[in-house]
């Protein structure tokens, strides 16, 4: 599962008229481009992605670029737009209630695991690692995670976990993060990127769409009771390859770090993969000014 309807409000003018996703990186290269050449290289090649905010380029993005790239590897892209599934203009309300609204398109490929990710970061990640950690752990949930510097750690949901890999403890967004046992000034970032048992998913989805309290979201409600449980696995990224000693990923959900990880593209070498060896340069769309309007859209409630 794709979710790539977040809104990206802290982007400002690179997303009045744009989702996130599509917003372009390094070159014509789109931010979305990222996760789903992961996908392919990882040998998953059967997805589907989740749209909610301003998707007329993203959509056009999908169809005409990467579903024929999921079909020539034996696979299919299909596409989930949120307004559309719901008859809510609003949509989706929160990522977990984007995965329960698709129970029955999940049902009907039968999968024993899902994986869920962001669409919205730029990184490279080889997923079979993952799945074969989580597999092996016996956990029900297994979340990647990168190490922070714990001066920015409070922009994203922090774990901690014991020497044998269990999460012991989630906070989201943290003021005060806790730092890693035996090196307190790094602490441990949900990556927004997880595995699941999916029968066990589709029960808890089940059980939190009756929750009227609950805010259907996978960092604030899903990932913490699961934390809690004692059934999450905690995998953390390593480097991805022999072109790749250190691990990379940012998340460009600001200006400021936006414009930070376009200059470690700037060079001639490149801190990870470009989706390139999956979608060949020059196939994706043509260039445009940041700010040229696409077309309208609804909202929606999701920020991711």
């Amino acid at each position: 599962m794709l979710l790539a309807g977040g809104k990206g409000s802290r982007l400002h003018e690179l997303t009045a008229a744009e989702c996130k996703p599509a917003v372009f990186f390094a070159g014509t290269r789109r931010i979305v481009d990222f996760a789903l050449a992961n996908a392919l290289r990882s040998g998953l090649h059967r997805m589907i992605a989740c749209t909610q905010y301003r998707p007329e380029t993203l959509t056009r993005h999908l169809r005409g670029q990467w579903a024929p790239a999921f079909a020539a590897a034996g696979g299919g892209l299909a596409l989930a737009h949120g307004p559309d599934l719901t008859g809510q203009a609003e949509g989706y309300i929160g990522t977990a209630d984007a995965v329960t609204r698709n129970i029955a398109a999940i049902d009907a490929r039968a999968p024993r695991h899902l994986v869920v990710m962001a669409a919205d970061h730029v990184c490279q990640i080889d997923f079979r690692p993952m799945i074969e950690a989580h597999v092996a752990s016996g956990a029900e949930m297994t979340v990647a995670a990168h190490v922070v510097p714990r001066s920015s750690g409070s922009e994203f949901g922090i774990l901690s976990a014991g020497e044998d890999g269990r999460a012991t403890e989630f906070v989201e967004k943290p003021a005060d993060p806790p730092g890693m046992a035996g090196d307190p000034a790094y602490a441990l970032a949900s990556m927004g990127i997880y595995v699941f048992d999916w029968p066990w998913l589709r029960a808890r989805l089940g059980a939190d769409a009756a929750d009227a309290g609950s805010g259907h979201d996978f960092g604030h409600d899903i990932l913490p009771a699961a934390v809690r449980a004692g059934v999450v696995n905690v995998w953390r990224l390593t480097g991805q390859g022999a072109e790749m000693a250190r691990p990379y990923w940012r998340d460009v959900g600001t200006l400021d770090s936006y414009r930070v990880a376009q200059l470690d593209f700037a060079g001639a070498a490149r801190p990870c993969a470009m989706p390139d060896s999956v979608l060949p340069q020059g196939s994706g769309a043509q260039a445009r000014p940041f700010g040229a309007r696409m077309g309208g859209g609804a909202p929606g409630r999701w920020k991711a």
